[in-house]
């Protein structure tokens, strides 16, 4: 039998982040709940909260699952700020399947030096400036 029908069949969950510009799979979980327990305990743990002031939580075809990881974000964290939610594109959704959750955030040691920090610092300035120009 093919290893992803058992894994199927189980119900895990490969769970992938980047390291080094590649995706690699980090852990695998039994799942949906464990999943986003994953991703909650993750962002909790390597989040720069002194830079990350929004979330993007991405979904492939269920954006039920995109809103329950909101949810325990709003619940069992401390963070306040924007969450946006998007749908991810065909090519990501063929590698990883119509399940397929992610989410971006600014992580703690990826800050090595003031030129990721200022670069971030643009970017919220932009975004902030995108939003307001939406909203008038």
């Amino acid at each position: 039998m093919p290893v992803h029908l058992i894994g199927k069949i189980l119900r895990v969950k490969p769970i992938m982040s980047m390291r080094k510009g590649k995706g690699a799979i980090v852990a695998k979980e039994r799942g949906r709940n464990r999943v986003l327990k994953f991703y909650v305990d993750e962002f909790a743990r390597r989040a720069n909260k002194e830079i990350t002031d929004f979330i993007i939580v991405g979904y492939i075809s269920d954006i039920n699952i995109a809103k329950d990881l909101i949810e325990k974000i709003k619940t069992e964290t401390d963070f306040k700020d924007e969450i946006y939610i998007m749908q991810m594109g065909v090519a990501v959704g063929t590698h990883v399947g119509l399940d397929g959750l992610s989410m971006f955030f600014v992580e703690k040691e990826n800050l090595k030096d003031g030129l990721v920090k200022n670069e971030l610092k643009n970017i919220k300035y932009i975004k902030d400036e995108i939003i307001e120009k939406i909203m008038s």
